[in-house]
């Protein structure tokens, strides 16, 4: 049966041919000198799990995934295809040959994974390399947006306006506000729409779990910024417990996670559109580590250790919700074991986020940067009106970049000269796929 997501008006084709072949024999007892042969194929979309968890849509422009200076970019796990790169043009993934793409550790035996690109280069550019039978792979069939028809989150909380509800502050100790730091105590921001954007600078900002609405200038974490997940464990705190507790905000919506949904009211950082800037010195602040078993969800396995995911790790983190359908549930309560969406631009204009940084970075969850202002009610436009958001993950000296989750993005940019490990997730999800049925 075809995905009804998909929203077409006719997801599938059927082919019939017809050859009048000549016949003799029978001819010659009356009947006619030919007999008509019929062959009929169908093919069509239908609905299916897609285990490609790096996926860019662009169908046709140059370099819709570049990578550039000199980093080393490691995929770790996941399954046989690591990455997908829709677009047709000859020169859809453009890779210098100072960089390293390293996908020798990529698939579910950790032996290798391969790259698939529907237009070109046909040949494996000298930055990538991997272990057979992985490959790469081009003119592969493109695959559709797996998020197409995912609404965006419903705003539950009211506007948050900047003095007025939008944050607190907690004591070092208190929700998951580490020691070591320079400053005094750490902001907390409570979910909500935030129609001016969110600016992070000179602070280190915990945010308790829930939909965080971003418009106006998007979320910037910028110079002497540290940021984390609030920490509901240990006692509640009072005149009698004050340290290492937490307080009732802590918790947040109880979805374990953050939904970083930036709105299209404004725009930063030469963007048309408010999205995410992580700085070049964010996340380089002195704190204690944060410890990774803490990013598990309830019911999920530990991480599997031939990842390259740490026991600790240094810098900014970013959790996404715990969910049992990998993108958001509409009750936040009904917590699950995998970790769903962590960052949605809007579709209705082009973006250009960025995740900068010297200090070391943690993201688990999806990231879907898609411009399509159409997509929950019919097909893209072609380039250049839509697929114009790009990813830039631009690593900086020192800049020790994790990745555990998915990428669904038009293109994709990587540059720096650091190390970007992506632990990629091993589970599939819901997506669209070719198919002979007949």
């Amino acid at each position: 049966m075809p995905d009804p997501s998909a929203g077409l008006t006719y997801p599938f084709m059927r082919v019939d041919v017809l050859d009048r072949v000549k016949v003799y024999f029978s001819s010659m007892l009356g009947g006619s000198g030919v007999q008509d042969v019929v062959a009929t194929a169908k093919c069509g979309l239908q609905g299916g799990l897609s285990s490609v968890p790096l996926l860019v849509l662009n169908p046709t422009e140059l370099a819709s995934f570049s990578d550039g200076g000199t980093p080393l970019v490691k995929i770790l796990g996941g399954p046989t295809r690591s990455m997908q790169v829709n677009s047709k043009n000859n020169l859809a993934a453009l890779v210098s040959n100072n960089p390293q793409i390293d996908f020798t550790q990529g698939g579910p035996n950790f032996s290798g994974s391969s790259f698939g690109v529907t237009g070109g280069p046909g040949t494996a550019p000298a930055g990538f390399v991997t272990n057979p039978p992985a490959s790469w792979q081009a003119s592969t069939v493109p695959i559709p947006d797996p998020f197409r028809k995912l609404a965006p989150p419903p705003v539950t909380t009211a506007t948050q306006v900047p003095g007025a509800g939008t944050f607190k502050t907690v004591a070092i100790t208190q929700d998951g506000c580490p020691i070591g730091i320079p400053y005094l105590d750490c902001t907390e921001y409570l979910p909500g729409n935030y129609p001016g954007g969110i600016t992070i600078s000179s602070q280190v900002a915990l945010f308790a779990p829930g939909v965080y609405y971003v418009g106006g200038t998007g979320l910037i974490v910028a110079s002497g910024s540290l940021v984390r997940p609030t920490d509901a464990s240990g006692l509640p705190c009072s005149l009698l417990v004050l340290i290492g507790c937490h307080t009732p905000s802590a918790a947040g919506d109880g979805s374990k996670g953050t939904v970083f949904y930036l709105t299209n009211n404004g725009g930063a950082w030469g963007s048309g559109a408010p999205t995410i800037v992580i700085t070049s010195n964010s996340g380089s602040l002195v704190a204690a580590s944060y410890d990774t078993s803490k990013s598990l969800c309830p019911g999920q396995a530990p991480f599997d250790p031939r990842l390259s995911i740490p026991a600790f790790v240094d810098g900014n983190v970013f959790l996404a919700p715990c969910t049992n359908s990998g993108t958001y549930e509409t009750t936040p309560t009904n917590v699950g074991p995998n970790r769903g969406m962590l960052f949605f631009q809007d579709r209705s204009k082009a973006a250009l986020p960025q995740f900068h940084g010297q200090g070391a970075l943690l993201l688990n969850g999806a990231m879907y940067f898609h411009n399509c202002p159409n997509s929950m009610t019919g097909p893209c436009n072609d380039p250049p009106t839509d697929y114009q958001t790009q990813l830039g993950l631009w690593g900086g000296s020192g800049t020790g970049t994790q990745l555990i989750g998915q990428i669904v993005v038009d293109k994709l940019s990587l540059q720096g000269n650091s190390s970007i490990n992506m632990d990629l997730s091993p589970q599939p999800f819901n997506g669209l796929s070719v198919a002979l049925l007949q």
